[in-house]
């Protein structure tokens, strides 16, 4: 498919990009949950189809955005057009069941601030697995700490994102993640929804960072920096909330695509999106290195 890696601080060395859509099963295999196996033992046949016609429709759309070199310039509509497609397909009639909301009420292709359907928590019940946002799909078992206390408040810090907001006049600490301790659990605050264009804005910032990486010119970057970028670009966009459900789906999906094109396994959804929440920067970075390793052994040696 394209190249192929046995040292991580070696660089990508591109050899064919092509990315072959017909064959489903790097798609398959990274889509499921490791939780159960979700998709194939909790939904239905057709359900999962319906999801995976969509995941290659977002993924074909995601590649020839990328190729043209232009998706950090124009993220915005990236994004919404790819979550569009993978809300409701390319013609619009194929539905995508989410896996903690039916999703046919949902307005695709539309960021939470300009719809105003906007959901500012969620929720880690660590007592008792109760689930994420009242969900039927509970928190994986044995997510590690640290955590908030009882009482305590924590910010999440993004460097890049505070000294935006402090160029803009906005105090950094308003504008960030909190994750607060109470008895069992960790809450987690998404940022203000009128504070989202800081986050997109990180995000266009890295993906022109990935895009000459891959594209451009630093064709010898050391692989373990391209993942570094990933990692960011994945945390800050889960962070951000953009759209009011398939969040996850969306940015795994563009990451996925990524190690696909510089010729490494794809990895599960797995826990990333709740260590993405409350796991600092740094630590983000080397969870999100792990799973890439864990599909990847080569990498690793």
């Amino acid at each position: 498919m394209s190249a192929r890696h046995t040292d991580p601080k070696r660089a990508p060395v591109l050899i064919n990009t092509k990315m072959n859509f017909e064959n489903t099963d790097w798609i398959t295999e990274t889509v499921r949950t490791v939780r159960n196996d979700y998709f194939v033992s909790a939904k239905t046949p057709s359900e999962f189809q319906s999801y995976l016609k969509n995941y290659i429709s977002a993924t074909r759309s995601f590649d020839q955005d990328f190729r043209s070199g232009s998706v950090s310039a124009n993220l915005r509509n990236v994004l919404k057009k790819q979550h569009s497609v993978m809300v409701h397909g390319e013609d619009g009639t194929s539905l995508y069941q989410g896996t903690t909301r039916k999703t046919g009420t949902i307005t695709s292709g539309r960021f939470v601030s300009e719809t105003g359907n906007v959901i500012s928590t969620a929720t880690i019940d660590l007592k008792v697995g109760r689930g994420w946002n009242q969900s039927r799909m509970a928190p994986p078992v044995g997510l590690p700490g640290p955590f908030p206390e009882h009482g305590e408040i924590w910010n999440l810090w993004f460097n890049e994102i505070a000294e935006s907001a402090k160029a803009k006049g906005l105090n950094p600490e308003d504008v960030m993640p909190k994750n607060f301790g109470f008895k069992g659990g960790v809450g987690h605050r998404y940022p203000a929804f009128f504070h989202q264009h800081l986050y997109i804005n990180r995000m266009a910032e890295i993906m022109g960072h990935i895009e000459n990486c891959l594209l451009r010119t630093h064709p010898s970057t050391p692989l373990n920096d391209v993942l570094v970028l990933l990692a960011d670009y994945y945390q800050v966009g889960i962070n951000a909330h953009l759209f009011e459900r398939v969040n996850n789906s969306l940015l795994m999906n563009q990451m996925n695509y990524f190690l696909h094109y510089i010729g490494l396994r794809g990895i599960s959804h797995g826990s990333l999106d709740y260590l993405a929440l409350y796991k600092v920067p740094e630590d983000f970075r080397g969870i999100f290195i792990k799973a890439v390793i864990e599909r990847n052994p080569g990498i690793g040696r």
